[in-house]
Parts: C-alpha cells; sequence; structure tokens
C-alpha cells in the first residue's frame, strides 16, 4: 500500500510539469460571420380614438410617418346609407 503511495505520488509530480503551453493572439482575416435578427420596440406607446363611431375607410398615414396632434389618422364613414351597404357585405 505504501508503494502504491509513492508511485501515485511519483506519477502526480511528473504529469505536473513546469512547462506550459502559451497561447498567442494572431491577427487574421474573418472566417465567420454571426447573423441575428432584433425585433425593435418604442420606448413609449400612444393610443388614439376617433371622436366618432363608423368604419375606417382608409388609412392616411403609413407606420413609421411623424404625426402631430390633431393630425388625420383615418378616414372614418360614418353615414347611415354607407354603414348599411358595408356591413350588409359582411
Amino acid at each position: 500500500m505504501r508503494y502504491l503511495f509513492i508511485l501515485v505520488f511519483v506519477i502526480a509530480m511528473l504529469s505536473c510539469s513546469g512547462i506550459e503551453e502559451k497561447i498567442y493572439p494572431q491577427k487574421t482575416r474573418l472566417t465567420e460571420s454571426v447573423y441575428a435578427s432584433v425585433t425593435l420596440q418604442p420606448d413609449s406607446l400612444y393610443q388614439a380614438f376617433a371622436a366618432v363611431g363608423g368604419i375606417v375607410d382608409r388609412n392616411l398615414v403609413e407606420e413609421g410617418d411623424r404625426v402631430r396632434k390633431g393630425d388625420a389618422l383615418v378616414q372614418i364613414i360614418n353615414s347611415a346609407p354607407e354603414l348599411s351597404s358595408v356591413r350588409d357585405r359582411f
């Protein structure tokens, strides 16, 4: 048992040599690329409300357009005959 302990100790000492392999950075050409997808979200959201009820006839602005307070965003159909005809189509 004592000889086994000495043998393990000697093997452990020999395997731990003082010579370290060093790695140095090298300047080379880029051979790989990394692709990623992201979703951008605004830091604040705003809600818009219509002053009248009806059906949206057409959008007057597109996503990403800058608008100011009071700018028209959509055109709304709110007359009774037009609403009836649109409702009948669905």
